[in-house]
């Protein structure tokens, strides 16, 4: 008897299992399905999304799942935009962080992340805080530098610049800049080097100290980088009253 037990225990963890698995793969397939939504501006039938959201929150006891709850989370927060779905996925991404593999660390930062921003845009201050909070968060847990992307990606080095000027963390950013300098790709890492210290000399009002560092910069094969630098050059030639080249440069 004990062993039928034992045996039909096991019967009821493995389909436990079983079962979270594929509602977290469900979860993670909507997730992803409504992010492209959002970023490539393709309507969205709710339908089924709904009816699992529905099933979940007609059985709670699933959310106490900590990955059906994170990915549950997720989902909220892109179809909802509350804040409140905001603040528990950063809680339990902070809380869970060791027990999540890359893609989904990743996943979650960058809905966190493009949310932050969303709400910063939107006349909401207290949310640039919040971005600069979830930069410094996956800079510690080195999302950015794993192996498998041998360098990190401009963009977001650019990104992190910005958001510590922002937030007027002089010293942090000049930090990150000499810290993380060697991540970027060699190709055009002086250049995005010089773009960012001259963006954060400008930011304390130190023209000719941005100027020189802009003199430095060579346009790279990094695309990104020549609308940023064209946007800056035209702002130091007007702060400097070079009016007639910057009108040159338009």
């Amino acid at each position: 008897a004990a062993k039928d037990i034992k045996q039909l225990t096991r019967s009821y963890r493995m389909t436990d299992y079983l079962w979270n698995y594929f509602l977290i793969e469900m979860l993670a397939e909507f997730r992803t399905e409504i992010n492209h939504a959002r970023v490539f501006n393709r309507k969205l039938n709710f339908d089924k999304i709904d009816r699992l959201l529905h099933f979940v929150e007609s059985n709670p006891d699933l959310l106490d799942n900590f990955l059906v709850r994170f990915m549950y989370l997720q989902i909220m927060l892109l179809k909802e935009k509350k804040r409140e779905y905001y603040y528990e996925l950063k809680e339990l991404l902070v809380k869970e962080m060791n027990k999540l593999n890359w893609d989904t660390k990743y996943g979650a930062f960058t809905i966190l992340t493009n949310f932050s921003t969303a709400e910063y845009y939107e006349g909401r201050q207290e949310f640039i805080k919040e971005r600069f909070k979830l930069c410094k968060l996956r800079l510690e847990c080195g999302i950015d530098l794993v192996i498998e992307r041998k360098y990190m990606a401009a963009s977001l080095f650019e990104i992190i610049v910005n958001t510590g000027i922002l937030n007027r963390e002089t010293k942090w950013t000049r930090k990150f800049i000499e810290d993380y300098r060697k991540y970027l790709n060699p190709e055009y890492r002086e250049s995005v080097v010089n773009y960012a210290n001259s963006k954060l000399s400008f930011s304390l009002g130190k023209f000719e100290e941005s100027a020189a560092y802009m003199s430095k910069i060579s346009l790279p094969k990094y695309a990104g980088l020549k609308y940023h630098v064209k946007n800056l050059s035209l702002m130091l030639h007007f702060e400097k009253g070079w009016f007639d080249s910057a009108y040159d440069g338009v």
